[in-house]
């Protein structure tokens, strides 16, 4: 039973840490999330005193915990801030922590300063621009044609480049599944010459036959993940590679 429960802990926490859809159901802390609020549908607002400046800090701020949760809706985009996971439905940005004494805010793991709002935004921290890197990361998909290639919700390709080391990943930032439509995939085996998924039925068969089984591949995939340069790198069979965009399948 203790085994049991640990895991639906570990799998809990870890759908809670993706920017997806979702239907979690997980509780923010609520004395917080009043004093947050978006102006303009782009900027964020502490108890309509301070808002956040698109400047990074190297600020540390003790005793973080999630305040709240911007949500921005699949059919309206309107942006909107919520204490609960449950029923969400849009892309969402987690409030990690918040000290005003020292005009420090964090988002996603990023920290950011906030700066006392005198009827002006100064370079302001648009949120969509946050949700513009999200929105990529979350609706990358593999290409049901190409399993080496992955397809954003633009339908533009990204091919499986060069090699990188972990160091150069932001492990900063989230991190997002493998996913095949809207299914997760840890691993996906395929005939190399038709291209064809094999189920374990169809691979067993293939085995058997000497020239079918040297048509059988398994690639293993990790997770997705935003390098420091900006770009997206997919973990392949234990190694790092850049995800490289091609030309629109359009």
């Amino acid at each position: 039973m203790r085994k049991i429960s640990l895991v639906l802990v570990v799998l809990f926490m870890a759908c809670i840490l993706q920017a997806c859809k979702t239907d979690l159901y997980s509780q923010i802390d609520d004395s917080y999330v009043k004093d947050f609020s978006i102006r303009d549908n782009k900027y964020l607002m502490i108890k309509d005193e301070y808002y956040v400046q698109n400047i990074e800090t190297s600020n540390e701020i003790s005793g973080k915990k999630d305040l709240g949760i911007i949500c921005k809706n699949d059919k309206t985009s309107e942006l909107t801030i919520e204490n609960s996971f449950e029923n969400l439905k849009g892309i969402l940005l987690v409030i990690n922590g918040l000290d005003i004494d020292k005009k420090t805010i964090v988002i996603n793991g990023t920290y950011y300063k906030i700066a006392k709002f005198e009827n002006e935004f100064l370079e302001a921290l648009d949120l969509n621009e946050l949700f513009e890197d999200i929105d990529i990361g979350s609706n990358l998909r593999l290409n049901p044609d190409n399993f080496a290639q992955f397809v954003d919700s633009n339908e533009n390709i990204y091919e499986l480049g060069k090699l990188i080391n972990k160091e150069d990943l932001d492990l900063d930032t989230l991190s997002y599944q493998v996913k095949l439509g809207d299914e997760i995939i840890t691993a996906i085996t395929f005939n190399t010459e038709t291209g064809q998924r094999l189920s374990s039925k169809d691979k067993t068969t293939m085995l058997t036959d000497s020239k079918g089984s040297k048509e059988i591949k398994t690639i293993f995939y990790g997770e997705i993940y935003k390098t420091k340069n900006g770009n997206f790198a997919v973990e392949v069979d234990g190694e790092y590679r850049e995800l490289e965009p091609q030309p629109s399948m359009k």
